[in-house]
């Protein structure tokens, strides 16, 4: 019996074995899904210098918005802070000053206007563009020269970066002279209006974390969990009765968990659920309905509605395979060919990502002038193996992905490596891979986690919270944790489970180890509506980066949560074609201007 066939033997047994307690736990999902009342999109207006820590989130998944949402109202909560619901739980939200730094010369620089230009406009290198608009705003094409800095310039620690809170802009207007100039400071708009207030980072800016939860370990890894001094993470109890308590119930959570979240029947049974739960998860309606005005959802509405018919009956689909890395098996994917073009994205498969919806949002890039290669996970969709590996081994497979697409198209052409979620992970581990051909040009990571710990950890935390909020009300106060469920023992059990069926560890898949290894240019994009990956995480990828130039873009205004920043179609293609640019004037040399984007109230 050779490999593959006994991890599905193992694989099958293991899914049998748990299909019961597995459909327990999926019923009392469904119970809270169904519970939830979805608010209708809300956005909590500030101003630059008050970037919030978290915005309302209509609806949130892995892979489309379906999950339970978020409201910003609480009882007793004060009428002039913001709140937000996370896991059941009502908190008011600490409103932090956000910084930015200019990549160019480390000065400090006030980000005045984020860019809400269509797809083409051109924007620079060193962009620093924040827009502040009313919900009634109609964005103009506008380019303000504001300095000229050489694309190759930009630093790579963050030890020189001067940081500085940027002034608050007013609602009507905004406008530049310099980068050094702040805008007019003024008061901050009702909540009840809608602005986008997007940070846009470039260079290595000393920022605060942003984003859900923001105080959440990062660089949590099976090896550390277990000496951390967070009691939260580790309790360290030294009762021998408790210890072997937890030893029985976190191994036995860990083999209830894993097939949920790992094994090809399993994920493909939660996926099912959650629709049948959700039966609007993937109308193309919900690209739009949560989609705050600023960002224009009727342009989104006419997009996507056009994108759903193109893909379904219009462009033509090659399926394409290759080996895996390891030689044990194919991955799947399909290529979409646009003309005569030769440049290439590579976009990886989100966890339990529907590849049909990857279609629709592969018209985000095939309009931009781009072939797209929708690639599929080892143990999803068409792509061989009975377990998901997170990326660890997806990031060698793209290797032979790259491959193929110099074969059809020339080694001349562009190819830039691009993932949502679990794809924008797979895309990092892609390009840390050794000796890739020289066309492979940027990476483009949406949504992406730092380790696989700190996410868990993050899911944990909000398990923990929705307890205490039970228990405290009897006076039983969690601190954190969840009774007899350990987080370090949890996750260490996790890793052995998953050691065993993949052979591979939950380390093994870390987003800040791969960020540290490339060099390739790489833009990270987060949305602060996102419950299920935190935008913290994204900032941490961020900072890690040792890339040679970097963005961030996080949202701020409401989008449809989790990995829906291409909601936000117009934005999207916008900064990524500004993004694209600099890539390219830093590999020709070129000095280009700093541009800042304006966006007028009409």
């Amino acid at each position: 019996m050779n490999t593959n066939e006994k991890q599905s033997r193992n694989g099958r047994l293991l899914t049998a074995g748990l299909v019961l307690l597995s459909a327990s736990a999926l019923m009392a999902v469904g119970q809270r899904a169904s519970a939830q009342t979805v608010a209708p999109p809300t956005t909590i207006s500030t101003a630059v210098n008050s970037i919030p820590a978290a915005t309302t989130n209509s609806a949130t998944s892995e892979d489309r918005p379906d999950e339970p949402s978020e409201t910003a109202a609480a009882d007793g909560a004060s009428p002039d802070v913001p709140t937000a619901n996370l896991w059941g739980v009502t908190t008011q939200l600490k409103l932090e000053p956000e910084t930015v730094a200019d990549s160019a010369d480390g000065k400090t620089q006030a980000a005045v206007t984020d860019s809400s230009t269509p797809a083409g406009t051109e924007a620079t290198n060193s962009e620093l563009t924040n827009t502040v608009s009313t919900a009634d705003a109609q964005p103009v094409d506008q380019l303000a020269p504001a300095s000229t800095t050489t694309a190759t310039n930009v630093p790579t620690s963050t030890s020189d970066t001067a940081t500085k809170q940027v002034a608050t802009t007013p609602t009507t207007a905004a406008t530049t002279t310099s980068p050094a100039t702040a805008a007019t400071d003024t008061s901050s708009q009702p909540v009840t209006q809608q602005s986008k207030t997007d940070i846009n980072l470039a260079g290595e800016p000393s920022t605060p974390n942003v984003g859900v939860n923001p105080t959440l370990p990062t660089d949590l890894t099976v090896a550390n969990v277990g000496t951390s001094t967070d009691t939260a993470v580790n309790p360290s109890m030294k009762n021998p009765i408790y210890n072997l308590v937890t030893d029985a119930t976190s191994f036995g959570a860990a083999l209830l968990l894993y097939p949920l979240v790992a094994s090809r029947q399993m994920t493909q049974v939660v996926s099912w659920v959650r629709t049948l739960l959700s039966p609007g998860r993937y109308d193309i309606s919900t690209t739009w309905k949560p989609l705050a005005d600023t960002y224009d959802p009727a342009n989104t509405q006419a997009f996507y509605t056009a994108a759903q018919d193109w893909y379904d009956n219009d462009v033509v689909k090659e399926k394409w395979s290759v080996p895996t890395a390891d030689g044990k098996g194919q991955v799947s994917g399909v290529y979409l060919k646009n003309g005569d073009a030769k440049k290439t994205v590579i976009y990886g498969q989100g966890w339990t990502t529907e590849p049909q919806w990857m279609g629709y949002v592969s018209k985000v890039f095939y309009d931009m002038g781009y072939n797209v290669l929708m690639t599929y996970t080892q143990g999803q969709s068409a792509s061989s193996g009975e377990f998901i590996t997170f990326g660890a081994k997806d990031g060698a497979d793209w290797s032979n992905w790259i491959k193929k697409v110099n074969e059809v198209n020339g080694s001349t052409g562009d190819i830039v490596l691009y993932g949502q979620s679990l794809g924008a992970d797979v895309a990092l581990q892609a390009a840390a891979q050794p000796n890739l051909p020289s066309n492979v040009k940027a990476v483009i990571a949406d949504a992406g986690f730092t380790t696989l710990p700190s996410l868990f950890y993050s899911l944990y935390s909000g398990a923990a919270t929705t307890l205490n909020g039970l228990t405290s009300k009897i006076g039983w106060h969690l601190n954190g944790q969840i009774p007899f469920l350990p987080f370090d023992k949890l996750v260490q059990n996790l890793n052995r489970i998953n050691k065993f069926f993949t052979g591979v560890t939950l380390d093994d898949a870390s987003g800040l180890t791969a960020v540290s290894r490339s060099t390739l240019p790489t833009l990270f994009i987060s949305t602060t509506d996102d419950s299920f990956i935190p935008t913290a995480q994204t900032q941490a990828l961020y900072n890690q980066s040792s890339a040679t130039l970097k963005r961030l873009w996080v949202l701020t205004s409401a989008v449809g949560g989790h990995a829906s920043a291409t909601n936000a179609v117009t934005d999207y293609q916008a900064h990524v074609a500004a993004f694209m640019k600099a890539v390219d004037a830093m590999n020709s040399g070129q000095t280009i201007q700093q541009a800042t984007d304006q966006t007028l109230a009409a």
